[in-house]
């Protein structure tokens, strides 16, 4: 759910998970004191898939617009083992900063993004919306999954 107590179907089979709860806290501030970018955030998620053996690539759309920026794929032996996945070698991933994340979808561009996922997803596609780095952590964990 989003702020407005909406909910939306990028998690439907965690609903009232304690862990997502925490993992999808909505503004962190990082210890240098200044709120955390969606750079700082992309750096992460690369150097975590990285970690697990994958590769992350950035994606451009010709002629379409508002499909996710990102495809993270993984090892299939590795995604197998990831816990909150659909355990698809191939994830497709719209990065947010935090602030940003806590309200999606609230402008009529990220309502655009929200229903093209929600096609994606139709069509067998797992799309991930991540705005913080414990999100990072919560769907992409090291333990039980890394090589």
């Amino acid at each position: 759910m989003n702020l407005r107590g909406e909910r939306h179907d990028i998690w439907p089979m965690l609903q009232g998970d304690a862990q997502l709860e925490m993992a999808l806290v909505p503004h962190r501030v990082p210890p240098e004191g200044r709120t955390m970018k969606e750079r700082d955030i992309e750096a992460y998620l690369v150097e975590r898939i990285r970690a697990l053996g994958g590769e992350v690539r950035k994606v451009q759309w010709p002629g379409r617009r508002n499909a996710p920026d990102r495809v993270v794929m993984l090892p299939t032996d590795v995604a197998t083992r990831l816990p909150y996945t659909s355990r698809s070698p191939t994830i497709w991933v719209e990065l947010k900063n935090p602030v940003t994340v806590a309200k999606f979808p609230n402008t009529a561009h990220e309502r655009a993004q929200y229903r093209e996922h929600r096609r994606m997803r139709r069509a067998g596609q797992h799309v991930e919306v991540i705005g913080t780095k414990e999100h990072v952590d919560f769907i992409f964990p090291l333990t039980g999954a890394g090589k």
